[in-house]
């Protein structure tokens, strides 16, 4: 790899058993939530979402709504939380695509659900 420092191989099959040995650990009740924010860390959201929820994931966990978006548009259905801060202006887009919004305060959640409403979400 001329040129380049540092890059990322993901082997699938580690993937498929560290997400195996992790949902054994959880006590009943628990499920696991992927982050695959920044792109899944570099390894491609697109690719890895669609196959952590195959693994089965329940839900899986993002930065921002232009990264729950790229899973949707990646086949991801199973429920997406966006951990960072969203402009009450972009509740429709939350709506649109389903996203679960993580809410710090309860006038922020007050907005976006107002926002979502304007919106005729």
């Amino acid at each position: 790899m001329e040129g380049h420092r540092a890059w990322v191989a993901l082997n699938l099959e580690h993937l498929r058993h560290n997400v195996a040995a992790l949902q054994a650990l959880l006590p009943p009740g628990c499920r696991l939530m992927p982050v695959v924010k920044a792109n899944a860390y570099g390894h491609g959201a697109a690719h890895i979402g669609p196959e952590l929820q195959r693994l089965g994931a329940e839900m899986l966990a993002v930065a921002c709504v232009d990264e729950a978006v790229e899973l949707r548009r990646a086949g991801v259905t199973i429920p997406v939380l966006c951990l960072g801060q969203v402009p009450a202006q972009l509740a429709p887009m939350l709506a649109e695509h389903h996203v679960t919004q993580m809410v710090e305060d309860l006038e922020t959640g007050r907005k976006l659900s107002a926002a979502a409403q304007r919106a005729g979400r």
